[in-house]
């Protein structure tokens, strides 16, 4: 099973997560999303995350999110 990690940073959310729906276009069965140095998302980033997860289900790709809490 394929798997690719995107480490998402406090400087840099919405630059990660555009890279992590470009990594959908190879379809890969799993991304995972590593937040554990994210304090706090703004709605834009929160939106981002929102169409990454729509594009993930439409190519059948599994999203995780880690270092949440």
């Amino acid at each position: 099973m394929a798997m690719n990690a995107v480490n998402v940073d406090l400087q840099g959310v919405l630059p990660r997560l555009q890279a992590a729906r470009e990594q959908l276009a190879g379809a890969p069965a799993e991304v995972e999303l590593d937040f554990s140095t994210v304090h706090r998302i703004d709605s834009v980033a929160l939106q981002a995350m929102e169409d990454l997860a729509h594009a993930a289900e439409g190519t059948g790709t599994k999203l995780i999110l880690s270092g949440v809490a």
